[in-house]
């Protein structure tokens, strides 16, 4: 850290035209990320969902692509079932003249008879439309298909699209709305917290060039990735939310001790590399900690958690980056003037601390009651978290509303609730027997049609009576699987219904193991880090105690008077790789400055009061920052953003008063001298804080 410390300092013009030069590059290559985002990236590898779909795209290569349904209602048709043959067709014509359309198919019409004098009669085709397009890039085509089918119409009829690809076209539609609407949201609130943490004008704006800068970097990488696997709309949301917070995070740590630092004289070159070498080193670890939590995520082996932690990770380490050079190099040129249009009324209460020394006495004088009473608080807190599920929602997960989810809901109550996602079930077995099976299961309402392909492969499409996106729908799937695994051979059931029950089935084995694997990984780099075991393991309890806390809050918000509240798939992952992450931060800046303390020859009482005094304020404001950020995200009309924006709210919130401010300086003050506990090499532990180690270790 001295060493890219003076390298910074001596040549800040080199640094901020080096990455002047990055975030141009990486805007030109972000460019056209929000077009390629997607709902896709949720396909379970090996599981029997996918091997029906790849046993589909090998065998029956006609019906390789993104599949529509187009649902053309007629009121009052006056000719019956010819009337409604006649609009099916002519919806076939308009779609048909595409040349993205391979196939279409009429697949079944009915007429509902209305009831009383206000009553009218509906006549329904439903044609199914097979796109020559990859499923992933199928957005794009859904609004000129609708066109398509609006001009068609003639007033005569009105023809509905429906699909897993619409609702996907949806979700991206919402996601970048509401990202533009967060941003504008969170940018004022986040400004006027910015100008209390950083007292003044010109330092506040600091943050804001890192955010953009570690956004682009990621949004160009991630742009990158988009060109192999699918990256799904929330992936962004998640990088965006890292970028702008941990901005704000690191470059508050370091522009508090450089101005600590300056304070004690010399010039700006010397208190930036004092800085970096102090502060700086646990901006490092902490990055690099985030980085490690979210590593688990690529333990589920789901292209969107991966790519998620990809996008995370980048938007992580590139915040890191930013922080370690173009700030100190922006700080070297602009010298005095970062303290423009200072609010000296605010430095003043900086200055003081009184809030932070009160609680500071406080906590170290009564540490017993202060860990008992915040642990109790704690455990009731995560208790509902003992207890939940997982669920996957589709349309329910659009605004009530929403144009998409009215028009399922139609189709609902007018044909089967099931109709907009059949299941698949593709068999090398007699269709006969097959059949029997599917339709002696209660919760199948009808059975479609085949398709005959080759190798004597087959698949036939059958259309549920419950909601698609229900659990009562995943339940009806088990049940055929079992019925089909003991009286057929080689039959696989697949579709989006199926693959939502794979895609649960995987979270569920595999989060243990990202668990361990991010706990293990942050352990190592704490300890290395702080060289300490007793420390690192106090932090990963800790942790995963906020973590619990925050899941029983949020499952306490959103239970919805369900007996078993529920949760949606990806949230609880994200959550603890996010927050695991966020926590462990906010540990690193405090625990090294009360090692700083405690290294200069303080009694451990002490140092905990002279680490909490001097890192408190820019922890919780820091937390302040992000709350205000995950918040305005919260605000999307995107139920799973807004179980993940509230909850990393909580998370924080809970983090940085209960957890960072309370509970362990209370165990660092209980513990003493065994909180520095490291035999592995004694001349770089810190057993005996007297000792006093030189200044390059003191961070």
């Amino acid at each position: 850290m001295g060493l890219l410390a003076r390298l910074v300092v001596r040549r800040p013009r080199a640094t901020i035209a080096g990455w002047l030069l990055v975030a141009a590059a990486s805007a030109v290559v972000a460019s056209g990320l929000l077009g390629r985002l997607s709902d896709r990236g949720f396909a379970v590898p090996g599981s029997e969902s996918a091997r029906a779909a790849a046993l589909m795209i090998r065998h029956l290569p006609g019906h390789r692509g993104a599949e529509l349904l187009a649902v053309v209602t007629v009121r009052d048709p006056d000719q019956g079932g010819a009337w409604i043959a006649a609009a099916g067709r002519r919806a076939e014509r308009a779609l048909g003249a595409r040349a993205d359309v391979r196939s279409l198919a009429t697949r079944g019409s009915a007429v509902h008879y209305g009831r009383g004098d206000s009553a009218t009669t509906l006549g329904i085709a439903l044609v199914e439309v097979l796109l020559r397009v990859d499923p992933a890039a199928t957005q794009s085509h859904v609004s000129a298909l609708r066109h398509a089918l609006a001009r068609a119409d003639g007033g005569r009829f009105h023809a509905l699209l429906l699909g897993p690809p619409v609702l996907e076209q949806r979700y991206a539609s919402i996601a970048r709305a509401d990202l533009t609407r967060a941003e504008r949201l969170a940018l004022p609130l986040t400004a006027l917290v910015l100008l209390v943490a950083f007292q003044a004008v010109v330092a506040a704006l600091l943050p804001v060039l890192l955010a953009v800068v570690s956004m682009l970097v990621a949004f160009a990488c991630l742009a990158v990735v988009g060109e192999w696997v699918g990256i799904s709309v929330f992936v962004t949301n998640t990088a965006t939310i890292l970028a702008l917070g941990l901005s704000v995070d690191f470059s508050l740590f370091i522009v508090t001790r450089f101005r600590e630092e300056l304070a004690r004289g010399g010039s700006t070159e010397q208190a930036l590399i004092a800085t970096l070498t102090t502060t700086g080193r646990a901006v490092l670890l902490s990055a690099c900690t985030i980085a490690a939590s979210l590593v688990g995520l690529l333990v589920v082996g789901i292209a969107t958690f991966s790519t998620m932690a990809v996008g995370a990770g980048i938007a992580t380490l590139a915040a890191a980056a930013t922080a370690l050079t173009l700030l100190p190099a922006t700080i070297r040129l602009a010298g005095p003037r970062i303290e423009w249009l200072r609010i000296d009324r605010v430095a003043r209460a900086a200055a003081r601390a009184t809030l932070w020394s009160r609680l500071a006495r406080a906590v170290t004088g009564r540490p017993v009651a202060a860990l008992l009473g915040s642990l109790a608080l704690l455990l009731a807190l995560a208790l509902p978290a003992t207890s939940f599920r997982l669920d996957v929602h589709t349309q329910q997960v659009l605004p009530r509303e929403d144009p998409v989810r009215r028009e399922m809901a139609f189709v609902s109550r007018m044909l089967y609730p099931g109709a907009g996602a059949p299941i698949l079930i593709t068999t090398h077995d007699q269709l006969a027997r097959v059949k029997d099976v599917v339709q002696h299961e209660p919760g199948v309402a009808q059975v479609w049609h085949e398709l005959s392909g080759s190798g004597g492969w087959s698949t036939i499409e059958a259309i549920l009576r419950t909601p698609s996106d229900g659990r009562a729908s995943r339940l009806v799937v088990q049940r055929l699987r079992r019925a089909l695994a003991r009286r057929t051979r080689e039959t696989y059931v697949g579709g989006t219904i199926a693959g939502s029950v794979d895609l649960v089935d995987r979270i569920a084995s595999r989060a243990p193991w990202a668990i361990l694997t991010a706990t293990a990984l942050c352990f190592v780099l704490l300890a290395w880090g702080l060289r300490s075991l007793v420390i690192p393991l106090k932090a990963v309890l800790t942790t995963l105690l906020s973590v619990g806390a925050t899941l029983g809050l949020l499952l306490r918000l959103f239970d919805g008077g369900a007996a078993t509240p529920h949760l949606e798939f990806f949230v609880p992952l994200s959550l603890f790789a996010i927050v695991f992450g966020l926590s462990v931060d906010y540990e690193v800046f405090l625990l090294s400055r009360i090692r700083e303390a405690a290294a200069a020859g303080h009694d451990h009482r002490e140092a905990v009061r002279r680490g909490l005094v001097g890192s408190g304020r820019s922890i919780t404001l820091a937390g302040l920052t992000l709350t205000t950020v995950f918040l305005a995200f919260a605000s999307s009309r995107l139920l799973p953003l807004q179980q993940l924006g509230v909850g990393l709210a909580l998370a924080v919130a809970i983090d940085v008063t209960l957890v960072r401010c309370v509970l362990v300086p209370a165990t660092v003050v209980l513990l003493r001298q065994w909180n520095w506990w490291w035999p592995f090499d004694r001349r770089r532990a810190l057993n005996a804080p007297a000792r006093g180690p030189a200044p390059a270790e003191r961070s």
